[in-house]
């Protein structure tokens, strides 16, 4: 029994003297790394036409500004770009492509949009010439183009005048605080430009697309018409009708186009190309 005593009496000293049994490690799971998310914008694919039809592809600058639009899908499959023309695009997805300006490498149309402003001389304020002169100062076709950033474009001569006379001459015609103008337009390019240049004279402009913007004017429904005019002789009649100091002469567009060999091309009236096999 003496032994069995001493023989536990060791056990739990070597128990109590032996070293601590060491803890396993914590594994620490990592933090999970993402990677960056690529996406990836498909090109889409040409679309499927019965043999024959034309591709035709309006580049990003027409949007809008294309009265004869009707004409153009009369006659080919019309698609209007949302990215730069692309020349190799020609040929692979489009037979043919036009656009607002000049094209690299483009074939000019023969017929250009002679842009004008006609002013309203029946309709107050525009019946007062006092105020047909800020407009006439006020509207810089310069000024104008380069807002619409339209290469080959040509804008008619004028000389900038100091906002600060401009509103001196309002004030004198009785209008220090500006006033509202209705401008009616049948997509001619530079119509919002044209409210924007005004504003800074707070002359708050409200637009209104039409598709006989001349004819409105005429019956009293605005004060102000953007139109496109083909040659000198409308603008000659028009000066006749309303008074040549009411005829505002700003910009002219050019039109131009690249073509697949092959096809015969004709121009709509307002100049954009027509195409046939």
């Amino acid at each position: 029994m003496r032994c069995l005593f001493g023989l536990l009496a060791v056990t739990a000293c070597l128990t109590a003297c032996g070293p601590e049994p060491t803890p396993f490690p914590v594994d620490i799971p990592a933090t999970p790394t993402t990677a960056p998310l690529v996406t990836f914008t498909p090109v889409a694919a040409p679309v499927a036409l019965p043999d024959g039809v034309i591709r035709y592809a309006l580049a990003a600058n027409t949007t809008g500004f294309v009265t004869d639009l009707a004409l153009l899908e009369q006659s080919a499959h019309v698609e209007t770009l949302t990215t730069p023309v692309d020349p190799a695009d020609l040929g692979r997805r489009y037979d043919l492509i036009a656009a607002y300006g000049d094209l690299p490498g483009g074939i000019r149309s023969p017929v250009e949009q002679h842009i004008v402003l006609l002013i309203n001389p029946a309709l107050a304020p525009t019946d007062d010439p006092a105020v047909v002169n800020v407009l006439r100062q006020a509207v810089q076709p310069r000024t104008l183009l380069l807002a619409l950033n339209l290469p080959g474009t040509a804008s008619a001569p004028s000389d900038p005048v100091p906002q600060s006379v401009l509103r001196a001459a309002l004030a004198n015609a009785g209008w220090p605080d500006g006033f509202d103008l209705k401008l009616l337009h049948d997509g001619t390019p530079g119509a919002a430009q044209l409210g924007t240049l005004l504003q800074t004279l707070s002359i708050d402009v409200h637009r209104e697309r039409t598709t006989d913007a001349a004819a409105a004017l005429e019956t009293g429904r605005a004060h102000l018409a953007l139109i496109s005019l083909p040659n000198d002789d409308d603008r000659a009649d028009w000066e006749t009708r309303i008074g040549a100091a009411n005829v505002m002469p700003l910009y002219t567009l050019p039109i131009s186009y690249l073509a697949v060999e092959g096809l015969t091309i004709s121009f709509t009236p307002t100049g954009w190309p027509l195409a046939r096999r």
